[in-house]
């Protein structure tokens, strides 16, 4: 099997950004009018749509928060996966992901002020951009615990150590800070241990059909130790049947995420 991620993006240089399919560069794909001008859409930044999707507590079914989600106004290209694999390609993810991160940022105006609104963000943009760039994009004054970034384990830095002191400072600021994806990473125990996030969010492969696998179950009972040892929240995303439901409640996990609880608009 191929090395992993973590020691791919070590032995290629300090911050590189690496996939489960390894590190994309941008001379792999052909410069074609059409990729041009994805480029220059992308690079604008003017056709990015943000929806929500609720995040619930599974005690009173209330909705106590929402996950921004954008969409890129391209029909070929509309899903995240799409457009920032082609921003990759084009070393400009940093650039697209702060524009989607601001697009997220003034579409919360439209939410409850009540309820936290959840904005997605990759560890090399807060690598990258200025923690003051950052929380310029807020309105000020900022409210305590209305924000909370999402930070994918999907993606891999090299320096963990450097992501920690960012979200501290963003912390420091009143940003809730969660870690998304967990359970899909092979670096998870590590990430939580350095970072120490407020909420951690149970990737959707560990909560789907856990009603029937045994595994799921006892893979998800050891996340929620680390939850508790260290004094975070857990989401479990990816909610579809009433059985999973009922399996996560039992769980003790305490909000819920899927398409059962409310889809994305």
């Amino acid at each position: 099997m191929a090395q992993s991620t973590l020691k791919l993006s070590k032995e290629t240089g300090k911050n590189r950004v690496s996939y489960e399919e390894g590190i994309i560069s941008g001379a792999d794909i052909e410069k074609s009018d059409a990729w041009t001008e994805m480029i220059a859409t992308l690079r604008r930044g003017d056709r990015i749509r943000v929806l929500k999707q609720p995040i619930v507590s599974l005690d009173t079914m209330k909705v106590a928060g929402y996950e921004a989600l954008t969409r890129l106004g391209i029909k070929e290209f509309q899903m995240p996966d799409d457009y920032f694999r082609i921003a990759l390609q084009a070393n400009m993810l940093t650039l697209v992901d702060h524009q989607c991160f601001k697009a997220c940022i003034a579409a919360a105006a439209l939410v409850p002020a009540e309820v936290l609104w959840h904005l997605n963000i990759f560890p090399s943009t807060l690598a990258n951009i200025p923690v003051k760039d950052l929380l310029a994009a807020f309105p000020l004054p900022l409210r305590s615990g209305s924000y909370c970034l999402e930070i994918s384990e999907q993606q891999v830095l090299s320096d963990l150590s450097q992501l920690s002191k960012v979200v501290h400072a963003l912390k420091k600021a009143g940003l809730r800070i969660a870690m998304d994806d967990v359970g899909f990473g092979r670096t998870s125990l590590e990430s939580l241990i350095l970072l120490k996030p407020d909420i951690i969010k149970i990737d959707k492969s560990w909560v789907q059909n856990v009603s029937s696998d045994s595994v799921k179950r006892e893979t998800i009972q050891m996340v929620m130790k680390v939850v508790h040892a260290i004094g975070a929240e857990a989401v479990a995303e990816g909610i579809e049947t009433e059985e999973d439901l009922v399996a996560i409640r039992e769980l003790g996990i305490t909000y819920g995420q899927g398409y059962l609880l409310g889809r994305p608009a």
